[in-house]
């Protein structure tokens, strides 16, 4: 869906069609893993591998907050 936004004009609308949509799957698909995956990780994994985790999603989503200031 992406790729798709990227080929169409953004003053179209079916780009804003397509940002729905995809805003849609986004949306969804991270409350199921809110409920789903995430629950049970939070009682499978000890509290240092969740704190390894973190850290390591923190790192990345700084390092992409980065590329995307200097892009």
């Amino acid at each position: 869906m992406v790729e798709e936004m990227e080929k169409t004009a953004p003053d179209s609308p079916a780009w804003i069609a397509i940002a729905k949509q995809l805003h849609h799957k986004i949306y969804h698909h991270l409350k199921d893993e809110e409920q789903g995956i995430f629950q049970l990780a939070g009682k499978v994994l000890t509290e240092k591998q969740k704190t390894a985790l973190a850290k390591e999603y923190e790192g990345e989503f700084t390092s992409q907050r980065v590329k995307e200031a200097t892009a």
